[in-house]
């Protein structure tokens, strides 16, 4: 197993510095000819380090395990002390604005198809949303981050697996939202209404307060 000494031998290259003290900071390596990416908690306090790091990092590699193979998801090569995430680098674009017109609706149609292949690995991503969709060099759709990934439990938990069904509706309904706004001119399929309209409250609920509370709170308090 790859350990963080023997990465410290070749040029970091950091990718994304984190914006909160929940967020890892991502690093770029190359090692062995291969790219790698680093999701990398090391430079946090001992407390975030020792609760939000590992907690999330051991989520994250728990449901990366889960959908080994599945193309769109990127490959894992284990977890280092730090604590931090090492996994394969994968060349994407980041998801374009609707406005540029530059994707086809096939494009969701991937995406829908690759959400159904994730839960039915037994994966809900948790936080499907636009800067966490990619497009791929073959034009297909990925999906990064699953720090917030939920797992279908297994044995008898009533609970969890109701949590994790309700996230896989999560998941689904928000890639028709994301479908609508890129062609609000097109009519949704008979599937993709009844999703809508069998939208959770907790999502209704969610989207309220963002909309409504979070939005105007940072616009008039955190951007001052």
């Amino acid at each position: 197993m790859i350990t963080r000494a023997e990465l410290a031998t070749v040029p970091w290259q950091r990718v994304h510095t984190a914006r909160s003290w929940t967020q890892a900071t991502i690093h770029g390596v190359e090692w062995q000819g291969q790219r790698l990416v680093i999701k990398d908690f090391a430079g946090k306090g001992w407390l975030t380090r020792q609760t939000v790091g590992r907690l999330s990092l051991w989520r994250e590699a728990r449901a990366y395990a889960r959908l080994r193979g599945v193309a769109g998801v990127p490959e894992v090569w284990g977890r280092i002390d730090g604590p931090a995430l090492v996994m394969e680098w994968l060349p994407l674009k980041r998801l374009p604005r609707a406005e540029e017109r530059a994707l086809a609706p096939a494009f969701f149609d991937a995406l829908d198809a690759l959400l159904a292949e994730i839960h039915a690995r037994g994966v809900a991503h948790g936080d499907v949303r636009r800067k966490n969709i990619a497009v791929g060099e073959d034009g297909l759709p990925r999906l990064i981050d699953f720090t917030t990934a939920v797992c279908r439990p297994g044995g008898f938990a009533p609970l969890r697996g109701w949590l994790f069904r309700l996230q896989c509706r999560v998941d689904a309904i928000t890639a028709v939202r994301i479908r609508a706004s890129f062609f609000p001119e097109t009519p949704l399929s008979g599937e993709h209404e009844s999703l809508l309209a069998a939208e959770p409250w907790l999502l209704k609920a969610g989207r309220w307060c963002r909309q409504r509370l979070y939005r105007p709170f940072k616009k008039r308090v955190l951007r001052r």
